[in-house]
């Protein structure tokens, strides 16, 4: 779902991406990133190159994320929080400082959590279908009290929500 990230930012023509990852710790996060950081070559973009920082899944360390990132040296035209909680906190400060989203800087989120719907503005974000992932959980916990030890693998289908957060503009450098 992290490459769904990457390439809904790039292909509405962002190329010059920010990033406030997850805590260093959490496997969620390592996951989500490393797929994000894996498709942005396909679309020129180098992901060693891409300024991030890490948070801690609330709004309070998506705004300390995002004044860190806007202290660096490297501007921004988009900016993709690993959780909606940080990207709310992001959208936050922006708009404390005067800079309008996303007029100035796109803003993404991931999980699409009821809050994400309200914000100001709505936020763009990946869903991820929660509840299959808790059903698929419980049956296969099930298969395993009944002594079943069968293999699954299932695929579970991410789509962007889109919403006000994130605009369209011409690829750049």
């Amino acid at each position: 779902a992290g490459a769904l990230a990457a390439r809904t930012l790039c292909e509405a023509g962002h190329r010059r991406l920010a990033v406030i990852e997850g805590p260093e710790g959490s496997r969620d996060n390592a996951l989500r990133m490393r797929g994000f950081y894996a498709t942005l070559p396909a679309y020129g973009v180098d992901a060693n190159a891409v300024p991030r920082v890490h948070g801690t899944f609330t709004p309070q360390s998506g705004q300390a994320g995002v004044q860190e990132l806007l202290h660096g040296q490297e501007r921004f035209t988009a900016l993709f929080c690993a959780n909606d909680e940080m990207a709310i906190g992001a959208i936050s400060h922006l708009s404390q400082i005067g800079l309008a989203v996303p007029e100035d800087v796109s803003v993404m989120g991931y999980d699409n959590i009821e809050l994400s719907a309200v914000t100001a503005p709505p936020l763009t974000t990946v869903l991820i279908p929660w509840r299959e992932i808790a059903t698929n959980a419980v049956y296969r916990l099930l298969d395993l009290c009944y002594g079943w030890c069968i293999p699954v693998q299932r695929e579970i289908v991410t789509h962007v929500i889109w919403r006000d957060s994130v605009r369209r503009i011409e690829p750049q450098r």
